[in-house]
């Protein structure tokens, strides 16, 4: 009986210790702390999340009204590097504001020689009859967060209606 207290206790301190407020912010680095002695030699894009996008192409809808009610964009983002496509998620049919956030799981290595690399994330509007549309994104280089090895990481700016998180994982 003692052994089974001693179990329930020790699970329950574990649950308590391993759970976090929403809205609490634990530390995103390497194994939950500045670890100075790891360098990184790779890492991965885990998940792409898009947190906010506009809803008009500059005031037009995204889709042309001849597809109906569907005006809404269809995103999926998209990862180039050195000119190469190197993901490109499935996209989201009808998306509004409503569906943030938007998660797309990936496995986007990058190599530490290309820590310096332009990586362009993009967000596209799937179209069923013409090229897909380019909606907005950001140049993004991983050098800039080597050393602090963040496990997310927010791709925003003032003057941009785009919001992208990145799940990272260094290796």
């Amino acid at each position: 009986m003692k052994r089974i207290l001693y179990s329930l206790s020790l699970l329950g301190l574990l649950l308590v210790l391993g759970c976090t407020k929403e809205g609490e912010v634990k530390p995103t680095n390497w194994n939950g702390n500045n670890n100075n002695n790891f360098t990184a030699t790779s890492v991965t894009i885990k998940r792409i999340i898009v947190t906010a996008f506009p809803q008009t192409n500059n005031g037009s809808a995204w889709d042309p009204t001849n597809l109906g009610s569907n005006r809404n964009p269809d995103p999926y983002p998209r990862i180039m590097m050195g000119g190469s496509e190197q993901y490109r998620g499935q996209y989201w049919e009808d998306a509004t504001q409503s569906d943030l956030p938007m998660r797309w799981t990936s496995d986007v290595r990058i190599s530490k020689v290309n820590f310096d690399t332009r990586v362009d994330l993009d967000l596209y509007d799937y179209e069923v009859t013409t090229s897909d549309t380019w909606m907005g994104g950001y140049y993004i280089s991983f050098s800039k967060w080597v050393g602090t090895y963040p496990k997310t990481v927010t791709i925003s700016n003032s003057t941009s209606p785009y919001e992208f998180q990145l799940e990272l994982e260094w290796n």
